[in-house]
This record gives structure tokens, sequence and C-alpha cells, in this order.
């Protein structure tokens, strides 16, 4: 239903988009996301949150993995394109990186 990649894009410098998250179901990635608060990841609302990796096929020091403990879908979201957008509020107990800072 959705593709999976960025088109035409290229690979950032490790760690120079510090805000960037990998949401994440089951340990596998599904979307892109980015973190606007300290505790609220904006994504898009077909994604059902790693913070800190620069390649996500790989386990680096610098992720952490963060749940999830509320979610704000667009109320116009019907699972297709239009609205596609959602606010995911995280639990912070374990928060602790300088690899990863909100977008300003």
């Amino acid at each position: 239903m959705f593709c999976c990649s960025i088109v035409g894009g290229r690979e950032a410098k490790p760690h120079s988009r510090p805000y960037m998250v990998s949401v994440q179901y089951g340990g596998e990635h599904s979307c892109g996301g980015i973190l606007i608060q300290r505790d609220f990841v904006l994504t898009a609302a077909h994604c059902n949150v790693v913070l800190g990796a620069h390649d996500i096929s790989k386990k680096e020091r610098t992720q952490q993995c963060i749940q999830v403990a509320e979610y704000y879908p667009h109320p116009g979201f019907t699972g297709q394109y239009e609205y596609d957008i959602m606010l995911l509020k995280v639990k912070l107990s374990n928060f602790t990186s300088k690899e990863m800072f909100k977008v300003t």
C-alpha cells in the first residue's frame, strides 16, 4: 500500500539529523518520523520509536528504543494517503542521548 523508500534521496552524514526517528513494530522499521518535542514524534498515521540511529539495519550504541505512551492520528485518516499524519507521545523513563534533539 505505501512505499518504504525515499525517492531520489542520498545518505546523510552520520548523526547529522538528530531529530530523525525510526518508528518500529515488532523490532522492524516501519516508518520514519521527526522528534518535534522531547516527548512527541510526528509521523505518518499509517505507522502503527527507535531514536539515535544512523543505519537502522545495524545495532548502534546510540540507539534507544522508546515506548509509545499515546498516539493521536489525524481524525480524518481513513487508511489512505489523505490525512496520513499522527503524533506519538513517547515514554521518557530512559531517554538519554546527546545524539537526539527535537526539530527547532
